[in-house]
């Protein structure tokens, strides 16, 4: 019974996709909202619904929106990888359609994604890809509201830098769209939510904790007042209050609101907000000095980061990360507190983790060459004798071990796959990896990861019949290539044939 209910909702999904939508932002259907608060309880379920609409799927919009339910359920669960290679789908083809309100959407959300984990440079990057996208749009209302995101992001990643003029210029931008130009009451609200937390966020950071919290008080009204699904709702709002109060030593008005941003996620699958609400927690039963709450939510803590660890195929050495935050609850100063209060802690140190992670394999720099017979008995030595130099044995057997643990997995399918993502989740650095890579596979990275995909489409169409059947586009996207163009000219350039060839000469 419980099948067939799931059929029936796909197929009244697939309907309401192909007739039911006009051209309108894909976060307002139905579809999304629904599918999303299925991902609360039930993630296989909501994945299954979600890849049941992108396989029916027949248009671009159809497909953008199919691949940003898939991304954001794999957000709330902690997949940071498939987060982001379901959003470059989404947004390879938001591209090639020339569907710019869409492409601005998706690269302000990648911008926040970044941002989440620590990857700066690429949160700014998204952020400046966004804004010439915005400058496309033509349609003023639409155009009014990526502008007011683009902006309160904007103030975002300005404050974690510490540049609060820049923020709140930034933020007042956003204000004076939100306020002045768009119109629509319910989208308004959402709008005038995220910007009232945003202001909380940056009185805050200036310990204005009046203002602070005036700001907060404006954010929940409005959150309560809107039907639309944001991530800047209760839990995000209940945490904020949390750590104001407990900042003021307000022990009891922080246990109020640590408990309900706690009973807002439970039971659901949100894992990064679970972090943020047991994060608080460890926090304050430390200040109340709680020995006992304080491993009760330690051990929720790990749980949830394991959870995170096992969709990111990474290893965090949390005992290390308590001990460190041990270490710093002694001898962190005020603006350091501050500036963690309202970021998501946890992930943004585990993605700053992880970007520096590579360099702890890195060797010393070489001392500088003072003679010129030294220069001369550098340039003369041989290939071999310096590859052997370059690093340590047991450091390439082991970057060895995991080169082929990548290749076992398939983690080349991920068409979000660029050189940084890989060499960290091989847990080293670019150099290294390029190193690896032209000693032992005599390439590149990127014909590295090409022939990968070629060979593993090509091994499925010759052993597996119904792929034969397959569109070219559709094994472009199974092979973890972004666009149906990039596919065809990779195949052609290693096969010496088209895909559609290749399939022809196989089935004679």
């Amino acid at each position: 019974m419980s099948f067939f209910k799931n059929v029936i909702y796909i197929i009244f999904l697939t309907v309401t996709v192909c007739y039911g939508k006009n051209e309108q932002d894909f976060r307002d259907g139905t579809n999304y909202s629904h599918i999303l608060s299925i991902a609360d309880t039930d993630l296989d379920k909501a994945v299954k619904i979600a890849n049941a609409l992108f396989l029916n799927a027949k248009t671009s919009s159809e497909i953008i929106e199919a691949k940003m339910i898939s991304s954001v359920i794999w957000y709330k669960s902690g997949a940071m990888d498939k987060t982001f290679s379901d959003a470059m789908i989404s947004l390879e083809e938001a591209s090639e359609s020339e569907d710019y309100y869409s492409q601005a959407i998706i690269e302000l959300y990648l911008a926040k994604r970044n941002f989440d984990v620590g990857y700066l440079e690429m949160a700014f990057m998204y952020l400046n890809k966004a804004e010439k996208t915005i400058a496309l749009l033509r349609e003023a209302e639409a155009k009014n509201y990526v502008r007011a995101e683009f902006y309160l992001l904007k103030g975002r990643v300005f404050l974690s830098e510490q540049k609060s003029a820049k923020s709140i210029n930034a933020i007042k931008q956003a204000d004076s769209i939100i306020n002045n130009l768009i119109s629509l009451s319910n989208k308004k609200n959402t709008y005038l939510a995220k910007l009232h937390y945003y202001y909380g966020t940056y009185y805050y950071y200036l310990e204005k904790f009046s203002e602070s919290l005036d700001h907060l008080d404006k954010a929940l009204l409005y959150n309560t007042n809107t039907q639309q699904i944001s991530e800047f709702g209760l839990n995000a709002i209940y945490n904020a209050y949390a750590e104001i109060h407990l900042k003021l030593n307000n022990f009891s008005q922080c246990k109020i609101y640590l408990y309900k941003s706690l009973e807002v996620l439970n039971n659901t699958n949100y894992v990064i907000g679970n972090i943020h609400s047991y994060t608080n927690a460890i926090k304050y039963y430390k200040k109340v000095q709680n020995p006992d709450s304080v491993a009760f939510y330690k051990r929720k803590y790990v749980q949830t980061l394991s959870v995170l660890d096992s969709n990111q195929n990474k290893t965090f050495h949390l005992e290390d990360i308590f001990k460190i935050e041990e270490e710093n609850d002694e001898n962190k100063d005020s603006s350091s507190y501050i500036y963690l209060g309202f970021s998501l802690l946890a992930l943004i140190s585990i993605g700053i983790f992880y970007i520096k992670k590579p360099l702890l394999l890195k060797t010393p720099d070489e001392p500088p060459i003072r003679k010129a017979t030294d220069i001369e008995k550098k340039e003369n030595s041989s290939t071999q004798e310096k590859n052997n130099n370059y690093l340590p044995i047991e450091t390439e057997v082991e970057l060895l071990s995991k080169l082929d643990e990548f290749e076992k997995k398939k983690k080349f399918l991920n068409n979000n796959m660029a050189l940084n993502l890989m060499a960290s989740q091989l847990q080293t650095n670019n150099k290294y990896l390029r190193y690896i890579l032209k000693k032992n596979r005599n390439t590149d990275f990127n014909n590295y990861i090409n022939e990968l995909r070629i060979s593993y489409i090509t091994n499925k169409l010759k052993t597996d019949p119904k792929y034969l059947q397959y569109k070219i586009s559709y094994l472009a996207r199974e092979s973890g290539f972004t666009s149906h163009t990039k596919f065809t000219k990779t195949f052609k350039k290693l096969k010496g044939i088209s895909p559609s060839a290749y399939i022809r000469k196989i089935q004679l």
